[in-house]
C-alpha cells in the first residue's frame, strides 16, 4: 500500500475513533476504542511493511465483531460501526 493510501486510511480510521470517543463511555466501549487505537498505531508504524499493515487490518476486523455486538445494545453506535466496517473492508482490499 502506498504511503498516501495508508495515510488516507489512517485518517479515516482516526476520524471514526474520534467519533466513537464522543459517545458516553462504558468499560466495554472504552476498551474497544483503546484496542482500535493500538491497531491504528501499528498501522501508522508499519511504513511500507505489507505484513504489518495486514496485521493491523486483521486486528481491526477482529474488533468489528465486538463493536457490532455492542451496537446491538447501544444502537447509537451503529452508524460509526458500519463506517468502521466499510473502511476496514476497503483497506483490506487495497493491500497489495
Amino acid at each position: 500500500m502506498k504511503n498516501n493510501a495508508r495515510t488516507g486510511f489512517l485518517e479515516r480510521f482516526q476520524s471514526i475513533l474520534d467519533a466513537l470517543d464522543e459517545f458516553e463511555m462504558d468499560e466495554e466501549l472504552e476498551e474497544l476504542n483503546a484496542q482500535l487505537e493500538d491497531a491504528l498505531f501499528l498501522m501508522e508504524c508499519s511504513e511500507d511493511d505489507v505484513e504489518e499493515l495486514q496485521g493491523a487490518i486483521e486486528e481491526i476486523d477482529g474488533l468489528l465483531a465486538e463493536y457490532r455486538a455492542l451496537s446491538e445494545r447501544r444502537p447509537e453506535l451503529r452508524q460509526k460501526v458500519l463506517e468502521l466496517e466499510m473502511a476496514a473492508g476497503l483497506a483490506g482490499r487495497n493491500l497489495n
